[in-house]
């Protein structure tokens, strides 16, 4: 960005998310969703919580709580840890079960 610019915010006036062009897909192209479980790594398996580039939350992690963190997925660890992964660390996750 040149001098001046300025980065766009990503919350339009009314207080609502934009949606963004790019949603955050796993290795094989499918789009994360809320309530995925998923294979994080050889030691670590959870749920997405939150999808915060859609505005979507679990109703235990309300948005109010968790949307300053704009980008990304908010995924329950079955270790019992909430991990927040911006866009770049989904992409090695495997999804194991999707609850349609």
């Amino acid at each position: 960005m040149g001098p001046g610019a300025r980065r766009a915010h990503p919350h339009r006036r009314d207080g609502r998310r934009r949606a963004l062009s790019v949603l955050l897909r796993y290795a094989d192209g499918r789009e994360a969703n809320l309530g995925d479980r998923v294979d994080i790594d050889a030691d670590r398996r959870g749920h997405v919580v939150a999808c915060l580039d859609r505005d979507d939350y679990a109703a235990e992690y309300p948005a109010a709580e968790w949307r300053y963190l704009e980008r990304g997925l908010l995924v329950e660890t079955d270790s019992g840890g909430l991990v927040h992964y911006p866009d770049a660390g989904v992409e090695g996750f495997e999804l194991l079960r999707r609850d349609d």
